[in-house]
């Protein structure tokens, strides 16, 4: 991971639905069969104080 960065809560529509915490790193990814590369990526999660929290959104995709 190089970079984190959180960018604050969305209140969700609908019924019962909850806010959501948004989120955008950096990180560089590596394997056996894959050299150092860059990826970028973002997404969502919902955070609980009484229960396991959820991660709703990832995305990522190389650096260009």
């Amino acid at each position: 991971m190089r970079s984190l960065r959180v960018n604050g809560n969305t209140i969700a529509s609908g019924v019962g639905w909850k806010t959501y915490g948004n989120f955008e790193y950096a990180l560089v990814r590596e394997a056996d069969d894959l050299p150092p590369t860059p990826y970028r990526g973002k997404g969502a999660l919902h955070c609980y104080s009484s229960a396991s929290d959820q991660l709703i959104v990832w995305s990522m995709g190389r650096e260009s």
